[in-house]
């Protein structure tokens, strides 16, 4: 399984987009210039007439992509429509739905293991209060369950329940916090501290 997305709205391409600059290559898994040039594709095939959409969605019939091509027309299409690149407070919690969706999603524990090894060593020392406090507990819900080594302090429920019972509550926490964090409201709420 990879961290890789699709079908996301402009908001969560965005977000994807202001994740990746915060952070740099080490999140280069999570946005792409593919995902926009997705976007716009099916922007043109449901009618909307902008000619800066269909040029993004023409470039992706190049051999090869340029990144700041994809870019400066994507800056122009949210100039002409008023629309701002979100602030990285919001683009992290949106980046830490997208992660519970995929949890949500995965087919076994070992995709689940991946997802959040991939992810909560990495990020969880952001600023914003809330996405520090949400990535800190998953941290813990992965040395609970799947971590490889002995720690005085942590509950082992991993020795207690079976295999699919674990699977079964990691993804009804994740749906919890995925309720949270889908509500755009309470995810701009959440961004400001």
């Amino acid at each position: 399984m990879e961290l890789k997305f699709s079908n996301l709205s402009l908001d969560e391409i965005l977000s994807l987009y202001k994740f990746n600059l915060y952070y740099g290559s080490s999140s280069e898994h999570f946005y792409s210039n593919e995902l926009v040039i997705n976007w716009a594709e099916k922007q043109v095939m449901q009618n909307n007439d902008s000619e800066i959409l269909l040029i993004i969605a023409s470039l992706g019939l190049d051999k090869q992509i340029d990144s700041d091509e994809v870019i400066t027309y994507l800056k122009r299409y949210l100039a002409k429509k008023n629309i701002a690149i979100p602030d990285i407070n919001y683009s992290s919690l949106i980046v830490l739905k997208l992660l519970i969706q995929k949890i949500i999603s995965s087919n076994n524990l070992n995709d689940i293991d991946f997802l959040l090894s991939s992810f909560v060593f990495k990020y969880i020392d952001l600023d914003n209060k809330y996405f520090h406090k949400i990535t800190k507990y998953w941290l813990f819900i992965y040395y609970d369950y799947f971590a490889r080594y002995e720690e005085p302090n942590c509950y082992y429920p991993k020795e207690q329940l079976c295999e699919k019972k674990q699977y079964d509550k990691i993804k009804f926490l994740a749906k919890r916090f995925y309720t949270l964090l889908n509500n755009k409201e309470m995810v701009q709420f959440l961004a400001k501290y």
